[in-house]
């Protein structure tokens, strides 16, 4: 059933009226996969801030799908990162015990997972709707 989902999903990605529920599916998605990733490495007896690395992965996604629809926008995801990352790094580094390996863990959940499946947004969107 999930693989018919997906299928679906992929198909009718390009539909003008399913892009926006495909990126919210792709969120998803993304949220799902971080978060079970901050639950292990907390397991192992980190402390990732998995609200700020989920919050900065929605917040990536939606630049991204909103310099689709606004070209001259293009440089608003890398903004948005750089600044999130400076943010975070400075949050971290006010923490007593452990900030460095505790900001290594989470910002590689969003480099690890993030970026990877939001570059198969841009893949997905890159060609115009007429071009195929």
């Amino acid at each position: 059933l999930g693989f018919i989902g997906f299928a679906l999903s992929i198909y009718y990605s390009n539909h003008p009226f399913f892009k926006p529920i495909f990126i919210l599916l792709t969120i998803g998605v993304i949220s799902l996969a971080l978060g079970e990733y901050y639950h292990l490495t907390r397991n192992k007896g980190f402390e990732p801030s998995d609200i700020s690395g989920i919050g900065i992965s929605t917040i990536y996604t939606i630049a991204l799908a909103i310099s689709f629809y606004y070209p001259t926008l293009t440089a608003l995801p890398s903004l948005v990162l750089l600044f999130s990352f400076v943010i975070l790094f400075l949050t971290f580094f006010k923490q007593q015990t452990s900030a460095l390996g505790n900001l290594a863990i989470t910002l590689f959940g969003v480099i690890y997972l993030t970026l990877p499946i939001c570059c198969s947004l841009r893949i997905n969107f890159f060609f115009p709707q007429d071009a195929l």
